[in-house]
């Protein structure tokens, strides 16, 4: 399945914006631009959140071994949705668990052969506890420790049972995660940068000894809350995993990079309900390699407790 951040980056980057301002309307203001660049984010006014996601990814083509882009060959299709089901809930001040369950469908086709398959994903659960807020301290910015672990509740690839595997929806091994963000707010903008690092237990498959190599992903972010509480933001990442090991052997040409640049809107519906979509871009090339590339459009409704 095409690599992508671990499922708990879905839920880790994310910028909480404090209004500088004292007016009540423009803290509110404020608080909308984090929506836009991660619905599962609580702001500091909300205790609980629940949300779903549908995302829809058409990969239009693939990156080599070499990072060399290749458009798909006639004939050949990959569709991949998905929909996720998220929660987040306030502990104490500045703690948040979160936990999402995706459930994934691929369509894959070739010359005189198709193949659609899906399940559950893997299910996630991620925290963060903020040291310092965002806009709190004039010297700092935002600081916040980040912490994830992915089951492995989805179906491996070599368990698929597809003509293609396209029912394959999940690695088959734990994933864990750390990793820390920054945040800061100039008016009604925020900027927020996050680094992760995750590693993955090894796995055996019919003999074979397997540990992926460890998975960093960087992400930046700026968002733009409006007067009306809509919001605008911009979210680049990139996805680096160093080579696999395989029976305790270094396997080069396994390396995997996927760039991705995403603009999402975000707007209230009403005092508890909010809607974000988005459209995402991965055809960066020399940027990617060992991956499919496309763009993918998403929609997310969310709705908070206070």
């Amino acid at each position: 399945m095409p690599l992508r951040a671990s499922r708990f980056t879905e839920l880790a980057l994310v910028a909480l914006w404090v209004g500088s301002s004292p007016a009540p309307a423009a803290a509110q203001a404020c608080c909308s631009g984090a929506s836009a660049i991660t619905p599962g984010r609580l702001a500091l006014h909300e205790d609980l959140l629940v949300g779903a996601t549908a995302k829809a990814a058409d990969q239009l083509g693939s990156y080599t071994a070499g990072a060399a882009y290749a458009g798909a060959s006639p004939g050949a299709y990959e569709v991949d949705l998905e929909q996720d089901v998220f929660a987040s809930a306030r502990f104490f001040d500045r703690a948040q668990l979160s936990l999402l369950l995706p459930v994934v469908e691929t369509y894959r086709a070739v010359p005189a052969l198709s193949d659609f398959g899906g399940g559950l994903g893997d299910l996630n659960l991620s925290g963060r506890y903020d040291f310092i807020d965002a806009g709190e301290s004039l010297r700092w910015p935002g600081l916040a420790v980040l912490a994830g672990v992915t089951a492995p509740t989805g179906r491996p690839p070599e368990k698929a049972s597809g003509a293609l595997a396209s029912d394959s929806t999940g690695i088959g091994t734990w994933q864990f995660t750390l990793g820390a963000a920054a945040e800061q707010t100039f008016g009604r903008w925020i900027v927020n940068v996050s680094v992760l690092a995750t590693e993955r237990l090894l796995r055996t498959v019919d003999g074979v000894h397997e540990l992926l190599g460890p998975q960093f992903t960087f992400l930046g972010a700026a968002g733009y809350a409006f007067a009306n509480e809509m919001a605008l933001a911009l979210v680049a990442s990139y996805v680096v995993e160093l080579a696999a090991t395989i029976d305790g052997h270094r396997a080069p040409g396994t390396e995997h990079l996927l760039p991705s640049l995403t603009v999402s809107f975000s707007t209230p519906l009403g005092q508890s309900w909010r809607l974000q979509t988005s459209v995402g871009d991965t055809l960066w090339p020399p940027l990617g390699r060992n991956q499919p590339a496309g763009l993918t459009f998403g929609v997310t409704l969310v709705r908070v407790w206070t």
